[in-house]
């Protein structure tokens, strides 16, 4: 079980960003990278669900304001067709419009222009919950496992304490 538990802990987090701004997506690359994150970038909300349907990040930093597929349609696509990868949307907007959350899950929002500690404390406690909610989703995959064994060795105990209390008289 600490193996399983391990695997997950070591394996590096993806990130995917996601803006039609080169600059937005070499600043934000460099800076992930240096803590250590695998990232992977795109300038193009079309380019991101490929590359999304091909090897789903951990998370999608999607920048809202794109040409020919904007931010939120790429985002009901991603909640849609891969609900486990994070999305954090990155505007420029003082305000958002409504989303309906059956359609569209939004894990979190970065208000442009960015805040470099913003990012990083957003991207590593959102991805930190998630290993947690893996790590807790596999505990009770497992618990079941572990209760079947414990009967069944609970079960071997009381026959051989049966059979043994039983042994003393003859028959």
């Amino acid at each position: 079980m600490k193996d399983l538990f391990c695997q997950l802990d070591s394996r590096k987090k993806q990130v995917l960003i996601v803006d039609d701004l080169l600059d937005n997506c070499l600043l934000l690359a460099t800076i992930l990278e240096a803590e250590g994150y695998e990232v992977d970038t795109t300038d193009c909300g079309y380019k991101a669900i490929a590359k999304i349907e091909a090897n789903p990040p951990d998370l999608v930093l999607l920048d809202v304001m794109m040409p020919n597929i904007d931010g939120y349609e790429v985002a009901q696509w991603i909640s849609q067709n891969q609900p486990s990868v994070s999305i954090v949307l990155v505007t420029a907007y003082d305000t958002l419009p409504q989303l309906d959350p059956r359609k569209v899950k939004i894990d979190g929002f970065i208000r442009k222009p960015i805040d470099l500690d913003e990012v990083l404390l957003k991207v590593e406690t959102l991805l930190a919950t998630k290993q947690e909610q893996a790590k807790t989703q596999n505990f009770t995959k497992i618990i079941p496992i572990y209760s079947r064994t414990d009967k069944r060795i609970l079960l071997k105990k009381n026959e051989a304490v049966d059979r043994k209390s039983f042994s003393r008289y003859d028959y």
